[in-house]
C-alpha cells in the first residue's frame, strides 16, 4: 500500500530523513520508533504531504503522492496527533462528522456513521451532544480517532496519539485500537517512542536513527535478533525475554488438566502476565479461564520458561 523509495528531507541543513526505503503492506500495523529527532514524525508526514521530500518518491497505492492533489490524498488518509485537535465549539457528533460533511454525504448517512463509530469506540451515545471540553483525555482521544476514520479512509496515520495520557488510559486505548484494527483491517502507520507500545500493537516495527532505518521486521524477529546496540537498548537488554513472553498468548502454553487449587488467569492474557501472576502469588500453575468462566486447562511455569 505504501512504498518509500530513497526518501530524503533536510531542515536548515540537517538531514531529518536520509535515504529511507520502506514498504508497508495493506492491512499492516507499522510502528515507527526511535529516539527524539530520529525522523519518525517527518517520515509519517511525508506520506500525506504535510512535509514534502527533497528527493525520492512516496507511493500510495502505486501512485506517487505528488501526482495527487493534497486535499484528494488526505481524504483517503486519516490523521491523528497527540493533542487530538478537536474543534472546541462543535459537539462530539459534529467533530466525528467533519470529513463526511466536507464530502457532502447526506445527513442520514452521516448520522448513521457517527452512531456506528461511537459504538465501535465504546462512546456513550449521550456524549454525541457534548462539547470536547467536557470529555476526559481518553474520551477525547477516542473521538479524535473516530473522526479520522469517519470517511472510511484507506490508511490511518497516528503520531504519538497516546503519549499525553496516563498509563491506565493509555493501556486501555492501546487494546481498543488493536481490536478496532483487527475488526476493520485498516492499514496503520503509528509513531511512538515507547517500545512496549510498538511491540504490543504492531505487526511491523521500524527502528529509526538519524533519519535512517536501522531495523525493519516483526516484533518477534526483532526481539530474537536485534540489529545493533541501539535496538538492544530500545528493547531493554534485561527485559527482552519478558517482552517475548508478552507476544505469546497464554493459550499457546495451555495444557489439558485441572487443578482446583490453582489461581486463574483469563484466556486473553499473555504469557508475561501469567509469569507475573505466578511470581505475585508464589505458584507454578495457573488455571486458564474463558470469558464465561469455563476452565480451559492449565499453564505451567516450566512451559513459560522453556518458551
Amino acid at each position: 500500500m505504501i512504498r518509500l523509495e530513497q526518501v530524503r528531507r533536510a531542515f536548515n541543513g540537517r538531514e531529518a530523513v536520509a535515504g529511507v526505503d520502506l514498504s508497508v503492506a495493506r492491512g499492516a500495523f507499522c510502528a515507527l520508533i526511535g529516539k527524539s529527532g530520529s525522523g519518525k514524525s517527518t517520515l509519517l508526514r511525508m506520506i500525506n504531504r504535510l512535509v514534502e521530500p527533497d528527493s525520492g518518491r512516496v507511493l500510495f497505492e502505486d501512485a506517487d503522492v505528488r501526482s495527487l492533489a493534497p486535499e484528494q490524498l488526505r481524504r483517503r488518509i486519516g490523521y491523528v496527533i497527540q493533542s487530538v485537535g478537536l474543534f472546541p465549539h462543535w459537539s462530539v457528533a459534529r467533530n466525528i462528522a467533519a470529513v463526511p460533511a466536507l464530502l457532502q454525504w447526506d445527513r442520514p448517512m452521516i448520522a448513521a456513521r457517527v452512531r456506528e463509530l461511537m459504538a465501535l469506540f465504546d462512546l456513550d451515545p449521550a456524549l454525541a451532544k457534548a462539547s470536547p471540553a467536557s470529555l476526559s483525555g481518553g474520551q477525547a482521544q477516542r473521538v479524535g480517532v473516530a473522526r479520522a476514520l469517519a470517511a472510511d479512509p484507506d490508511l490511518l496515520l497516528m503520531d504519538e496519539p497516546f503519549g499525553a495520557l496516563d498509563p491506565v488510559t493509555r493501556a486501555t486505548l492501546q487494546t481498543e485500537l488493536l481490536r478496532i484494527q483487527r475488526e476493520t483491517g485498516k492499514t496503520i502507520v503509528f509513531v511512538t517512542h515507547d517500545m512496549d507500545e510498538a511491540l504490543k500493537l504492531a505487526t511491523q516495527v521500524v527502528v529509526l536513527e538519524r533519519g535512517r532505518v536501522v531495523q525493519d521486521t516483526t516484533p518477534d524477529a526483532m526481539l530474537a535478533n536485534p540489529a545493533d546496540d541501539l535496538v538492544r537498548d530500545l528493547l531493554g537488554r534485561e527485559d527482552r525475554g519478558l517482552r517475548r513472553l508478552a507476544l505469546r498468548p497464554v493459550r499457546s502454553a495451555l495444557r489439558p488438566g485441572e487443578d482446583p487449587s490453582a489461581p486463574t488467569i483469563p484466556a486473553d492474557s499473555d504469557c508475561r502476565a501469567a509469569l507475573s501472576r505466578m511470581a505475585e502469588l508464589a505458584v507454578s500453575t495457573l488455571t486458564v479461564t474463558a470469558p464465561d468462566g469455563a476452565r480451559l486447562g492449565l499453564v505451567h511455569l516450566s512451559d513459560l520458561v522453556a518458551g
